[in-house]
């Protein structure tokens, strides 16, 4: 296993709920269970065709909001690596209500399951996405500036 950019931000969250000892264990079995490809792979063969699994899902849900993101040139979906890798711990706010409630959620499930997260937190944000400019750094600013403080993650889960 290799390490990636972000993966302390997941330790920062076990070690939040746990001992040292304990958070060491839950990364180790978050890496070896959910993190397989992206701490095992280059960047190019683990996380982009998580990516493009991820723009294959928002077209099956939205097919409107996946052509405006790819007319826009982010079909490659970049601007959601900090979603995937670190399971929205670099990107959401708020620690205990929103990143924590979310990895008890994902811990649980099937290691895709962010995949559809991050689409969904997409659809949510449909319009401001959709209203935004087809020009990349436009889009990819709009995406940045969604209002994730405001996101409900009892809702969202």
């Amino acid at each position: 296993l290799g390490y990636f950019q972000g993966f302390h931000d997941i330790v920062l969250v076990f070690l939040e709920v746990g001992s040292p000892s304990q958070a060491f264990h839950m990364a180790e079995r978050m890496a070896l269970f959910h993190l397989t490809d992206q701490l095992c792979c280059p960047f190019d063969q683990g996380l982009l065709p998580l990516l493009g699994v991820m723009l294959q899902l928002l077209t099956l849900v939205d097919r409107t909001l996946a052509l405006a993101l790819e007319e826009a040139g982010c079909g490659e979906m970049h601007f959601a690596v900090p979603w995937v890798l670190t399971w929205f711990a670099h990107s959401l706010p708020r620690l205990h209500s929103q990143v924590m409630r979310l990895f008890d959620c994902l811990i649980c499930s099937h290691p895709a399951a962010i995949l559809y997260f991050s689409a969904a937190l997409l659809v949510e944000h449909r319009d401001a996405v959709l209203q935004a400019p087809r020009d990349m750094p436009e889009m990819v600013c709009t995406i940045q500036s969604l209002p994730l403080r405001e996101v409900d993650v009892d809702k969202w889960a």
